[in-house]
C-alpha cells in the first residue's frame, strides 16, 4: 500500500539526510515538505521516482498519517514539534522511523518514534532510543544506555554502556562517553570531548577530560 509522508519543518542539512533515508522506505509515493515561520531558505532535491511538494503551513488543512520532523538541531526539533502540535494536534505514533539498512540495532533495543539513524551506526542490547532522536553516521550507543527525546548525536559519537543521556542533549562530532555516565537535559558536549564524569543540565562541556566551559 502506498504511503504519503509529511515532513514538518525544512532544514536543508536535515532534509538531505532524510531524503536519502526516505528512498529506503517501501511504497512511499509522495512527500510534502511543510515549512513554518522558522525557515527562510529554498529547498531543491532531485529524488528519482519520488514526488514532493513544498508548502507553507498556512496552505495545509490536514496532515498526512505519516510524519517526520525535517529539522536536526535539538532545540529546533522541540520548537518545530510544539509549533505543529499546537496547530494540528497529531499523535506521536504517526511519526515514522528512518533507519538506514546498514545500521545495526540489537533485537532487545527499544526504538521510539520519529527516529533517524544514519549509515553504519550501532545500537547495542537493551539500549533505549526515545522519540525524535537524530543519530548521524558511525555512531555507537552502548548496552543499557538511554538517549532522551530530541537529542542529537553527531558523526562518530560513542557512548558506552549504562549511560543516561537526558532530553535535548547535543553531542558533537567524535565525542565519547565512558560507561555509567549521566548527562543532564539540554547540555552540549563539544566535538572530540571525552566525558568521564556526570554532566549537569544546561551546560557546555569541552576537552579531554570534558570540563564545563559555559552555563546555558
Amino acid at each position: 500500500m502506498e504511503q504519503s509522508i509529511d515532513i514538518l519543518g525544512a532544514s536543508g542539512a536535515a532534509l538531505s539526510m532524510i531524503f536519502e533515508l526516505i528512498t529506503q522506505q517501501p511504497n512511499t509515493s509522495s512527500v510534502r515538505i511543510i515549512k513554518n515561520v522558522l525557515e527562510r531558505t529554498e529547498i531543491a532535491f532531485a529524488v528519482e521516482n519520488l514526488s514532493y511538494d513544498i508548502l507553507q503551513v498556512s496552505d495545509v488543512n490536514k496532515l498526512a498519517q505519516k510524519l517526520f520532523l525535517g529539522v536536526y538541531k535539538e532545540n529546533t526539533k522541540k520548537i518545530v514539534y510544539n509549533f505543529f502540535q499546537k496547530r494540528f494536534q497529531f499523535d506521536d505514533g504517526q511519526f515514522i522511523n528512518l533507519i538506514h539498512p546498514s545500521a545495526v540495532i540489537a533485537s532487545t533495543a527499544e526504538i521510539g518514534k520519529g527516529i533517524q539513524i544514519n549509515p553504519m551506526s550501532t545500537i547495542a542490547s537493551y539500549a533505549v532510543i526515545e522519540n525524535f532522536v537524530s543519530i548521524n553516521r558511525h555512531v555507537s550507543v552502548g548496552h543499557h544506555t538511554t538517549v532522551g527525546r530530541f537529542s542529537t548525536l553527531n558523526p562518530n559519537v560513542h557512548i558506552a554502556g549504562h549511560c543516561h543521556i537526558e532530553e535535548g542533549v547535543t553531542m558533537g562530532i567524535g565525542a565519547t562517553v565512558v560507561d555509567s555516565i549521566q548527562i543532564g537535559k539540554n547540555s552540549i558536549i563539544g566535538a572530540g570531548a571525552l566525558v568521564t564524569k556526570n554532566i549537569p543540565a544546561g551546560v557546555v562541556v569541552m576537552g579531554i577530560p570534558a570540563k564545563i566551559v559555559k552555563t546555558l
